[in-house]
């Protein structure tokens, strides 16, 4: 019995200690309030052998974050995109990046707009974290919105 213990101690710590988890963010450029209930997919690029994994499919939490973990093995890109509930977002919601940067230093992204000197609450980024920063449509937007679609 004292040996199946310490077979799963072992296991789990070298999974603890090989495994680095990056962590998404994803928050309104106007207020910085997380925005929650977010689709993240994440897909993992690899150059020898040339490999792309499936998408994982993870969702934002009430502080608008997720979390996957990246294997002893870490791919060289990880691709990550956002499909946001709302329509009505300036978002640059994609990102290809080299997965040493992403766990070094991190990274942040910030919504385009076309409002002038439209207010983008600050994000810092931290190593091993990916922020997405959306900024919401004006009301103008929103109006014309619908016709500009059609």
């Amino acid at each position: 019995m004292r040996d199946i213990r310490a077979f799963i101690w072992a296991f789990v710590l070298c999974h603890i200690s090989f495994a680095q988890e990056v962590k998404v963010r994803v928050i309104d450029g106007f207020d910085g309030r997380p925005l929650p209930k977010q689709a993240v997919f994440v897909q993992f690029f690899y150059e020898k052998p040339a490999k792309i994994s499936p998408p994982l499919h993870i969702e934002t939490d009430a502080n608008g974050e997720a979390q996957f973990n990246i294997s002893k093995r870490p791919p060289e890109n990880i691709d990550v995109r956002l499909a946001l509930t709302s329509e009505h977002w300036h978002c640059v919601c994609g990102l290809m990046a080299g997965t040493q940067k992403v766990l070094r230093e991190g990274i942040v992204q910030i919504a385009r707009t076309n409002v002038l000197n439209a207010p983008i609450a600050p994000a810092n980024k931290e190593p091993g974290e990916i922020v997405f920063i959306a900024a919401p449509f004006t009301f103008i937007e929103k109006l014309l919105h619908p016709l500009l679609t059609q």
